[in-house]
């Protein structure tokens, strides 16, 4: 049994690569054209990106996990 997609669906996949645009979104759109001065290098913003987007995983596996309750009631499917 795969067990990829359910586990994509747990830490809400999408959800984390809006996270990681969003992040490479304002090193490379804003903050690089605007003329700051980026003290992370590429390997360690990559870095960064990385933990942000596992620490979000994280949240979201357990928020479901503290919901079961709730969602038995609120989402029967």
């Amino acid at each position: 049994m795969n067990k990829t997609l359910p586990f994509l669906k747990l830490v809400r996949w999408q959800n984390l690569l809006i996270i990681a645009g969003i992040l490479v979104l304002v090193r490379y759109g804003f903050l690089l054209e605007l003329g700051f001065e980026v003290m992370l290098t590429p390997l360690w913003h990559s870095i960064f990106i990385l933990a942000t987007v596992l620490i979000a995983a994280g949240g979201n596996a357990v928020n479901d996990a503290k919901d079961v309750n709730a969602d038995r009631i609120n989402k029967p499917e």
